[in-house]
């Protein structure tokens, strides 16, 4: 089963619905960039959780 995006203003998807019809075909898009966005996530991540065992205190 196909998961269908939902919208949580019913007036403003029936404003669309109305302007661009509620017929569709699939898009493909290619990802740019992908291994630099996921390098650079993991490296906040691991920030995250070395900042989470520091001892640093301010005083």
């Amino acid at each position: 089963m196909q998961k269908e995006g939902t919208f949580g203003n019913i007036d403003l998807a029936n404003k669309i619905a109305s302007q661009f019809g509620t017929s569709h075909d699939a898009v493909e898009a290619k990802m740019r960039y992908a291994k630099v966005v996921q390098t650079f996530i993991s490296k906040v991540d691991e920030a995250h959780k070395k900042a989470g065992d520091s001892k640093l205190k301010f005083a």
